[in-house]
């Protein structure tokens, strides 16, 4: 929960009003322990925001809450019970239906241009700060490579996204995705308040937790991991792998064209048994694999792809 901070954007707004944008969200004025009231289908349920202003909520699937197919989505609003003046909040949860797989990708440099490895992440700050929604840049063709995997003609396939990037950029990547026609799908960032004392044990890095927590929550599903060379993608994805051999139907990482990198990558996908991996320069070349062994129809990438 935090205070409104009036962040509007335009595709005509100048740096500087991007940039005061972007400092906004890092300024951001957390609300802490504020009693919230979470409506979801027709029960009730009475939360607290901690001190981060984050609240948490678990329980087991409600049944009035029946399966989704092509729509996995389900609304519930979050108000505040001590000032009824204040609107309610509406959000959506994923329930997916019998899907035949899942899909976790990452964010930064595999859907959206974030130029994570340049040098002293110069251009990565000019373009985090100076761009917005409508200005970032998507990869080419990754609409239409996800969007053919989220297609089925009986239940839409979900979409988790989980990125290192923080929490004061959700508003900003929510709209990006959105902008760009990518499935709709729970986006995972990190907490910057989490100091190293307050990790819980068995902490192995916020990607590979989130990852496998997915897994664990939808244990009837199987998952393809899609992700990029630039950081430490594919060691986490072959790690999950490992643990999980049976689920994993596919995993493609986008090469951001370094040689070193590139090198490491190659070197590790020869290591690697009993899982598709595949480095990839664009996503036709993904979208072509995931048709041969099933994963998508290639008339449904090139229909989404005009």
């Amino acid at each position: 929960m935090l205070k409104d901070k009036g962040i509007r954007f335009r595709e005509k707004d100048r740096f500087w009003h991007n940039f005061m944008n972007t400092l906004k969200r890092f300024n951001s004025d957390e609300i802490a322990d504020v009693p919230l009231e979470l409506k979801i289908g027709n029960r009730l349920f009475n939360l607290r925001t901690d001190q981060e202003g984050y609240f948490k909520f678990e329980t087991a699937l409600l049944p009035a809450l029946s399966v989704g197919y092509q729509d996995p989505f389900y609304k519930y609003t979050v108000g505040l019970p001590d000032n009824p003046d204040v609107k309610e909040v509406q959000a959506e949860i994923c329930i997916p239906g019998p899907a035949r797989f899942g899909v976790i990708s990452d964010i930064d440099d595999t859907v959206l241009y974030s130029a994570v490895t340049s040098r002293l992440k110069i251009q990565m700050l000019y373009l985090t700060f100076m761009k917005n929604a409508i200005t970032r840049r998507a990869f080419r063709e990754v609409s239409a490579f996800y969007r053919a995997l989220a297609s089925d003609a009986f239940a839409r396939n979900p979409f988790f996204y989980v990125s290192n990037s923080p929490w004061n950029l959700y508003d900003l990547l929510d709209d990006f995705l959105r902008l760009n026609r990518l499935p709709k799908g729970p986006i995972l960032l990190r907490d910057f308040g989490i100091s190293y004392k307050n990790r819980p044990p068995g902490y192995h890095g916020h990607k590979l937790d989130t990852i496998l927590r997915i897994i664990e929550t939808y244990p009837e599903l199987d998952f393809v991991l899609i992700g990029d060379s630039g950081e430490r993608d594919a060691d986490i994805y072959l790690q999950v792998a490992a643990q999980y051999p049976k689920r994993i139907k596919a995993i493609y990482i986008r090469d951001v064209l370094e040689r070193r990198r590139a090198r490491r990558i190659r070197k590790l996908i020869a290591e690697t048994w009993g899982v598709e991996v595949l480095l990839v320069t664009n996503f036709a070349e993904a979208a072509r694999h995931a048709s041969d062994i099933g994963l998508l129809d290639w008339g449904t990438f090139l229909a989404a792809r005009e």
